[in-house]
């Protein structure tokens, strides 16, 4: 259950991402609209590496939860 949330999130980061560069391209097509364009490219673009982070973050917990649960078994007489 809990890799499916980090791929849900994993995915969520790259629609994200795509629709970061979607609107930074579409305010550099307008004219005038150029602050837009980097403000909406640079806050997309943290939002989509937060969302990433997120899923490698909850992929290393489950890591760590399995890598303790094989030791414990193993120091169990």
């Amino acid at each position: 259950f809990p890799v499916t949330i980090a791929r849900v999130y994993l995915v969520m980061a790259w629609i994200v991402g795509l629709g970061a560069i979607i609107t930074t391209i579409v305010f550099l097509a307008t004219d005038e609209m150029e602050i837009f364009s980097l403000v909406s490219f640079f806050i997309g673009g943290l939002s989509a590496l937060g969302l990433a982070a997120i899923s490698e973050a909850i992929n290393v917990f489950m890591d760590i939860e399995s890598n303790t649960r094989k030791v414990s078994e193993k120091l169990q007489p």
